[in-house]
């Protein structure tokens, strides 16, 4: 049902409208994990939300190596500056589901980039806070 109703906007003025225009859907911008998978940690820091102590950013910035839960930490950081500042963001979007004027569920939508221009459901969940989670599986979600 949701992909029958995306694909009745597909051919909107404004199109793929069902995302944006349906009462109570949330538009949000991620960097998909494929972008990050090649980047290797270089010791820049700056402008990254890290959750680690001033004396630890320290010791890293003067040549000590992050531990592997350090470079995970550090690769969601990025991830999530990729996709607040640049050409890797793409939209996602969680849009609730109604039958009979009840929610349903809420799809989650995406785009993946790469010159994919349709978007694809990648679920339906009971919660936004379950599709919230679903989307930070597929990539670090930009604030918002």
């Amino acid at each position: 049902m949701a992909t029958q109703r995306l694909q009745a906007t597909r051919l909107d003025e404004e199109q793929w409208s069902f995302l944006f225009r349906t009462e109570g859907s949330l538009g949000l911008v991620y960097c998909p994990w494929s972008v990050l998978e090649d980047y290797e940690f270089d010791g820049d820091l700056d402008g990254l939300e890290l959750p680690w102590s001033d004396e630890r950013i320290e010791e890293i910035e003067e040549g000590d190596d992050p531990t592997e839960a350090e470079l995970a930490e550090w690769r969601r950081a990025t991830g999530r500056q990729l996709a607040d500042h640049s050409e890797w963001a793409v939209p996602a979007w969680i849009v609730p589901i109604r039958l009979d004027e009840q929610v349903a569920g809420y799809a989650l939508f995406l785009c993946l980039g790469e010159g994919e221009d349709e978007p694809h459901l990648e679920g339906i969940h009971e919660t936004v806070a379950e599709a919230r989670s679903a989307l930070a599986a597929q990539g670090a979600v930009a604030a918002d």
